[in-house]
């Protein structure tokens, strides 16, 4: 059965957001807690949306600590102001052949906002979910898409770069492409997480689309 719905992941997915993500906390952290916080410290406790990480770090001082991570996220992104090479592509194609497309990603509403009107993607979605400072919501997420929209499972997919992307698909019953395109994903780790798909290049997602 052909597939005419695709679910995205955000941050490594689409665009090579999660340097952004780092920076901008460690720019907004550290001069608060007078401390250094290194990059494994802070995706440690990626999975919850920003506000997550910030309380994880500075709960004692949550919205000035948030105020500076949301200022420093939008400086940062300044630097990654496009998707990843063919991204565009790919979305323009689904476009065209009619697709359902659709976003669901571990992000805060107002980091996804930043990040969508950056890269001048937001039109191409049919709908977006946002993330909870709570913790990994995704399969909540999509089961909620799947059923407002009524889509049919045996022709949805999921595409995002991490193991924990694949298990949240398949606990939806649907299928789940792993994207491995980015300097930030771990080929080797989404092939253990078995999808029924697994492109290290987005000419190969390209590719998959043309064909289905």
């Amino acid at each position: 059965m052909a597939i005419v719905n695709y679910i995205f992941d955000l941050d490594g997915t689409l665009a090579n957001t999660l340097p952004v993500c780092v920076k901008a906390f460690r720019k907004a952290l550290e001069p608060i807690l007078n401390q250094t916080i290194s990059d494994n410290d802070i995706l440690a406790t990626f999975g919850p949306s920003e506000e997550g990480t910030i309380n994880t770090f500075a709960p004692h001082c949550f919205d000035k600590a948030m105020t500076a991570y949301m200022h420093h996220y939008r400086l940062e992104h300044q630097k990654c102001a496009e998707p990843f090479s063919g991204i565009r592509d790919v979305l323009d194609m689904l476009k065209n052949k009619k697709c359902f497309m659709a976003l669901v990603t571990g992000k805060g509403e107002k980091c996804v906002d930043i990040t969508l009107d950056t890269l001048r993607i937001r039109d191409y979605f049919h709908a977006v979910e946002c993330g909870s400072p709570e913790g990994c919501i995704k399969e909540r997420q999509v089961t909620a898409m799947l059923e407002e929209f009524n889509l049919n499972r045996d022709e949805t997919v999921y595409v995002g770069d991490s193991d924990y992307d694949v298990h949240e698909a398949h606990k939806c019953s649907i299928q789940a492409i792993g994207a491995a395109w980015a300097d930030t994903a771990s080929a080797e780790k989404l092939k253990a997480s078995n999808p029924e798909y697994l492109f290290t290049k987005v000419s190969e997602l390209q590719d998959f689309i043309q064909k289905n």
